[in-house]
């Protein structure tokens, strides 16, 4: 709350508040905050942690376009839900707690009938 109380006209600190509250809850080595609206042609990264350079730059030259069919984070702008996961590219991420909760939540919702 005081962050957000200092930080009115500019919600880089909220976002950055958000980020690591997440990052320490799950014990995620890497983490990004993914905005968009569901009419947008492009995702914006507000603010990350640990991701990989191209990874960002992805985000920054706006080739993350709004399309479910191209990412995980798309498909949840798209459908007004919630999206967590972590890269399997990192070695470690697999012991992550957000990657435990992540795989976990997958298999629940692939075994969940419609």
């Amino acid at each position: 709350m005081q962050v957000i109380s200092t930080s009115r006209d500019d919600e880089t600190p909220i976002f950055a508040a958000i980020l690591k509250t997440a990052q320490s809850l799950y014990n995620a080595p890497m983490a990004g905050l993914i905005s968009a609206m569901v009419e947008d042609e492009v995702q914006t990264l507000a603010t990350f942690a640990g991701m990989q350079c191209m990874a960002v730059y992805m985000f920054a030259s706006g080739r993350m376009k709004v399309d479910p069919a191209l990412s995980d984070a798309a498909k949840s702008i798209v459908e007004g839900t919630l999206f967590a996961a972590v890269s399997a590219i990192v070695g470690s991420a697999r012991q992550s707690d957000l990657w435990v909760l992540y795989t976990s939540m997958r298999l629940q919702a692939l075994e969940t009938p419609k």
